[in-house]
């Protein structure tokens, strides 16, 4: 299963405050059965003043912390 509007991207919306819930959101979706995630932070600027840049840094370093939970 594909889910395709996710804000687990820590600390970037309103979504998964820490990496630590972040992580505890991606377990679950796992054992949901959701294989792929779509990360769709808000950009609202004023509010939330993400950007592409801002987001590509948050995906790859959420990416890393999950290859790394999943090696332990």
């Amino acid at each position: 299963m594909i889910d395709l509007h996710c804000h687990m991207l820590p600390a970037i919306d309103d979504g998964a405050p820490d990496l630590a819930v972040a992580l505890a959101m991606a377990r679950m979706a796992a054992q949901d059965g959701i294989s792929t995630v779509a990360c769709t932070p808000h950009i609202y600027p004023g509010l939330y003043d993400n950007d592409r840049a801002r987001i590509l840094v948050a995906v790859e370093a959420f990416r890393q912390e999950l290859a790394r939970a999943a090696s332990t």
